[in-house]
């Protein structure tokens, strides 16, 4: 056999795969920081556990982490009631070759400390959003760097500010509610929702609303382009490169693959000729009072006193069309108005 594998290149290389994974096993068995939790040894192997219940049994995996905590649970004598011993559900169990998930409440402000701790993220889960974006964005102080612009724009004294617009955009959307009423017409409002959450943060943030209210029968809207990409989602996550492929792809070659996403598309095409929109504005400021000069998101990271890397076309589209999508698609701000 030793013969074999030394004067066979493929023996040699079969037998090197073999031996890594052998060796990746082991470590994420029993030499890992994390081995001495509880869990399926199944997800301590692969990440392709969590992939069969989101990707495969279509986003499952949440309720199968819940089940994985009474499984796991631990037996404690302090609540013993009369003969019987009651089942409690264990506080941390083992989701992943490296992850816990931690079902207690009160450890939250030890993971997210309010300041003096740096928290890098996992590559894992910020590079299916691009590395470009400040949620995408690994290391603490390339995050913080990123973030800083942005964080005087959701104070609250801010958000306050925005009211006379919210009004402005509700009553539209109850102009538009009303003309149905009577038709007997059934109105999914995720897509009136959608269409106005979407015109509020796009407004907000760029100084340009889509003016997706206007659109009859409130399609098509950006939240149908998102839901396109929404079965994608676990394999982009567990393959952060299709990412990449997807976005070099021709528009022409994607809507062949996908047709949902044509809301999303436009949309993309849109939000690169506003960013340049926006970029020709600040630069043409020049001289003029302060209270004349936009005052958005976008206008004021171009601005700032941040690197001119920070600061190109590319991530500048890219930050956009993760606040925009993350305005439209979470449930949060729908459910909120």
């Amino acid at each position: 056999m030793l013969q074999l594998i030394l004067h066979h290149p493929y023996a040699s290389l079969a037998a090197g795969i073999l031996l890594y994974f052998f060796c990746l096993a082991t470590y994420r068995l029993y030499l890992s920081p994390v081995a001495g939790f509880p869990g399926p040894r199944l997800a301590a192997l692969t990440r392709f556990y969590e992939y069969y219940y989101d990707g495969v049994k279509g986003g499952q995996f949440v309720w199968k982490v819940k089940d994985l905590h009474q499984k796991y649970g631990r037996l404690s004598c302090s609540t013993v009631v009369g003969q019987e011993l009651k089942l409690e559900q264990g506080p941390i169990v083992r989701i992943g070759p490296c992850e816990l998930h931690v079902n207690d409440p009160t450890f939250v402000s030890t993971l997210y400390p309010a300041t003096g701790q740096r928290r890098n993220k996992d590559p894992f889960w910020t590079d299916q959003f691009g590395p470009k974006t400040a949620f995408g964005t690994v290391d603490h102080d390339h995050h913080r760097l990123r973030r800083g612009p942005f964080n005087r724009f959701f104070s609250k004294a801010n958000v306050t500010r925005l009211e006379p617009m919210l009004r402005q955009q509700a009553n539209k959307l109850c102009e538009k509610l009303e003309k149905y009423a009577g038709t007997g017409r059934v109105i999914d409002l995720s897509d009136p929702f959608g269409c106005m959450a979407t015109d509020i943060i796009s407004t907000y943030a760029l100084g340009y609303s889509f003016n997706f209210l206007d659109a009859e029968d409130f399609q098509p809207n950006l939240l149908q382009g998102l839901n396109g990409f929404t079965p994608l989602a676990p394999t982009v996550k567990q393959f952060p490169w299709l990412l990449k492929l997807l976005r070099a792809l021709p528009d022409s070659w994607a809507l062949k693959i996908n047709p949902k996403i044509a809301p999303f598309l436009d949309f993309q095409r849109t939000m690169k000729k506003v960013i340049t929109d926006v970029e020709a504005e600040v630069q043409s400021e020049a001289g003029r009072p302060k209270a004349d000069q936009a005052t958005t998101i976008f206008h004021e990271v171009l601005r700032g006193d941040i690197p001119p890397e920070e600061k190109e076309t590319a991530r500048l589209w890219q930050e956009g069309e993760a606040i925009i999508g993350a305005g439209t698609f979470l449930q949060t701000p729908q459910e909120a108005v």
